[in-house]
């Protein structure tokens, strides 16, 4: 339904705009210097009216929600969110509380 794959998304926040994401594990076989081990991958996604758009960064967040760019700075501000260290989760507020200023 407009997901670039197919395969199991996690419903973060259900409200509109909705927020995703797409956890998926790969085998990595070993070279000369590492062990064979399993990497995770983390993919996010912003849905609007049904079409849902990949987020890797703040910045692109922000271009998204742009018309309300500035009660955004100041949330993310105040609320101290850290973008590099913990993405998801400051992704996730960011968008709570963008659907909070439309409703």
């Amino acid at each position: 339904n407009g997901l670039p794959k197919d395969g199991y998304y996690e419903q973060m926040y259900p409200g509109e705009p909705g927020f995703y994401v797409r956890r998926e594990k790969r085998f990595v076989t070993s070279t000369a210097s590492e062990e064979n081990k399993y990497v995770e991958d983390e993919y996010y996604f912003v849905r609007i009216k049904n079409v849902y758009f990949p987020i890797t960064s703040k910045k692109e967040l922000m271009d998204l929600f742009r018309d309300e760019e500035d009660s955004l700075k100041k949330y993310i501000h105040a609320n101290k969110l850290n973008f590099k260290k913990a993405l998801e989760s400051s992704l996730m507020l960011t968008t709570i509380y963008y659907a909070s200023l439309k409703h």
